[in-house]
């Protein structure tokens, strides 16, 4: 291959962006959250609940029953964690 063919193809691939470059970026999902809430079929979104994850022989069955449940998230933060798991 002649050397000015050579020397083109540089110049070219330094003038002209590639097809990757010229899409938007890919949104990454934000891995704590992904961790800590799910999305129901409906689009609520759960959360786990306080109070359930150590020191559990001070508290009385009813109580750790109760926080066993998981919790539907208010409307509001709802919204900021949708936005954080890309949905």
């Amino acid at each position: 291959m002649p050397l000015r063919y050579v020397w083109q193809s540089i110049l070219l691939s330094a003038v002209l962006p590639r097809r990757e470059s010229l899409l938007m970026p890919k949104m990454k999902t934000n891995r704590s959250a992904a961790k800590r809430f799910r999305i129901t079929g409906t689009g609520k979104v759960m959360r786990g609940k306080a109070f359930r994850k150590h020191k559990l022989e001070h508290k009385s069955s009813v109580r750790t029953r109760r926080l066993d449940h998981d919790g539907i998230l208010a409307p509001g933060d709802a919204a900021q964690v949708k936005k954080m798991l890309g949905l």
